[in-house]
């Protein structure tokens, strides 16, 4: 028996090692600044709205408020089972509005739908993908133009919270979301790596499409995507001048629902990737497929490693261990775990100016946050299917307010 936790112990350590090490040479390099190229790309913003009279009129504005050629980009929204005033706000404002005539069972169905109507009907260089409860930075599209033409086809912006300070819950998630851009998306591009999507604030180039097609099965179509890309041998690459801000949940409940929905797709990528993913990484050596791999497993990873912790504590068990020999208890590695974890989330804090406000509670409870989301990384790993319920968004919060708001 001490044995086999011996084992287990050792590739869950060497799995988060990976990260961190990853994490850690990734943060002492510069963020990548592109040239600015003589060409400007026509874009397409795509809006998939379910509902969002509240919010969406915000978005709109911030869009239309781009330091970009006003002729070189359109905002389409994506009308789906919505029975509200949503699009007839998005035309009182001059956005264009498309109403999905198949079945959308989640944000996936809504976007291959509009990529099929838009690319025979405009000649768009890109589609840059927001959530409808965001609001995004003036210099997005600009940004985003250099990126393209520095030779990336998909490229994911900087995701920042319009609602980070209104409470502990959403300075956790501010947390999260600067780890994410920091540590993993940052550190992976300037490695040479390819980084992640994560839902909102990315573009895509209208010929990768075109070759490779935008037919996902999952929830999650943003890390879906990212999966499809690692197999094509496509590097995403992560724009930290491109940056939107996003509504996070402020409540415990919208939280677990949130986070479900993602675990769940994780889970079914898992299913469907990670065989592939492993043999490519196992056949061509690729460190796009292992991090993706290594991303879906992460329930898996997480779920275990707290299972591990269990046994230690509640038997006293000590496993033999090539550096820490037979003094690896229970307490120990909970030290050890939470000065690592800390180093980090400060060091990704430190990458990012740490200029964006939380809750002054927030880092210390991090940990705790986090652990909210094992009952759903549990349920998700015997779960077969799930119903896509949209999250309720109703902050009709602008751009001002929020440079206003969220800056220390």
């Amino acid at each position: 028996m001490n044995i086999i936790l011996t084992i287990i112990t050792i590739l869950i350590e060497l799995a988060f090692g990976y990260f961190a090490l990853f994490a850690l040479i990734g943060l002492g390099k510069p963020f990548e600044r592109c040239p600015e190229p003589g060409e400007k790309l026509r874009f397409a913003f795509v809006l998939p709205v379910r509902n969002e009279e509240k919010v969406i009129g915000k978005l709109i504005e911030s869009l239309q408020e781009q330091d970009y050629p006003k002729e070189r980009y359109d905002i389409w929204v994506i009308l789906n089972n919505s029975t509200d005033r949503s699009g007839d706000i998005a035309r009182s404002m001059g956005a264009k509005v498309l109403e999905a005539d198949v079945p959308v069972h989640c944000k996936g169905d809504a976007l291959s739908f509009a990529f099929d109507k838009l690319m025979p009907m405009e000649a768009y260089d890109a589609f840059a993908i927001f959530d409808t409860d965001n609001v995004v930075d003036p210099g997005f599209l600009a940004e985003m133009n250099r990126k393209l033409a520095s030779g990336k086809n998909i490229v994911q912006g900087r995701r920042v919270g319009k609602n980070a300070a209104a409470n502990l819950m959403t300075g956790c998630y501010e947390i999260f979301y600067t780890m994410q851009n920091a540590l993993f998306n940052h550190s992976r591009t300037a490695m040479g790596a390819s980084g992640s999507l994560n839902g909102t604030a990315w573009v895509i180039r209208a010929d990768w499409i075109r070759e490779h097609g935008f037919a996902m099965k999952t929830m999650t179509e943003d890390l879906e995507l990212a999966a499809v890309a690692a197999l094509k041998g496509e590097k995403i690459g992560y724009a930290h001048e491109a940056v939107s801000y996003d509504e996070y949940p402020e409540d415990f409940g919208t939280s677990q629902r949130q986070f479900l929905r993602w675990s769940f797709g994780q889970v079914q990528c898992m299913r469907h990737y990670s065989p592939q993913l492993t043999k490519r990484f196992i056949k061509d050596g690729s460190i796009s497929c292992l991090n993706m791999d290594l991303v879906f497993l992460a329930p898996v990873l997480v779920v275990s490693s707290i299972a591990l912790f269990l046994i230690f504590a509640l038997t006293s068990a000590r496993v033999l261990h090539p550096i820490l020999g037979d003094r690896f208890s229970a307490p120990l590695a909970a030290a050890l775990i939470l000065a690592a974890f800390y180093g980090i989330v400060c060091a990704g804090r430190l990458k990012c100016g740490n200029d964006v406000r939380i809750h002054p509670l927030s880092v210390a409870a991090f940990p705790l946050f986090l652990l909210t989301w094992l009952p759903q990384m549990i349920r998700s790993l015997f779960m077969r299917k799930l119903e896509w319920k949209p999250v309720v968004h109703d902050r009709a919060v602008g751009l001002e307010d929020v440079q206003e708001l969220g800056k220390k």
